[in-house]
């Protein structure tokens, strides 16, 4: 499968995808936790966290079923597993601090989906400067999937 890049301001060493009619406010629920993780899963939102506070390139996959995570997790440095639910009918993918109906959008069944996130080349960053990269895959799930850590890279 092709994946849609994206370059995304990630402001803030973050990111998110949502439905755009419901997102969920993350402020309070940044911790040392959800930083060594490098993820915030709320039902509407998933916030991505990343190892450059700077424009990233994020490759987007959409899948009809789901994917192979445990090849993917072995091939990343850091990778989480988790889920979100689109009622709306569309998903947006943001940095924090974007305006939101600017953003890049696509059309989603309503329902469920699986997310995977991974991070690449995350030790070659030095402060604004990496050659890091960043990938969300997404397939529609009958059950929410709790939040994991698959693959866990050194805390920045």
């Amino acid at each position: 499968m092709t994946p849609q890049r994206l370059d995304i301001f990630a402001d803030y060493s973050q990111f998110y995808l949502c439905d755009p009619e419901h997102v969920e406010d993350w402020s309070a629920l940044w911790n040392d936790q959800s930083m060594a993780d490098q993820l915030i899963a709320m039902t509407t939102t998933v916030v991505f966290g990343t190892n450059r506070n700077f424009t990233v390139p994020v490759d987007l996959y959409r899948h009809d079923t789901r994917t192979d995570v445990d090849d993917l997790a072995a091939a990343a440095d850091h990778a989480v597993l988790a889920s979100i639910v689109c009622r709306s009918g569309k998903l947006k993918l943001a940095g924090c601090t974007d305006y939101l109906p600017d953003a890049h959008g696509f059309d989603a069944v309503p329902g469920a989906y699986g997310v995977f996130y991974a991070g690449h080349k995350l030790a070659t960053v030095n402060g604004l400067d990496g050659e890091d990269r960043y990938d969300v895959h997404l397939w529609p799930v009958s059950d929410m999937i709790p939040m994991r850590v698959l693959r866990r890279h050194p805390p920045r």
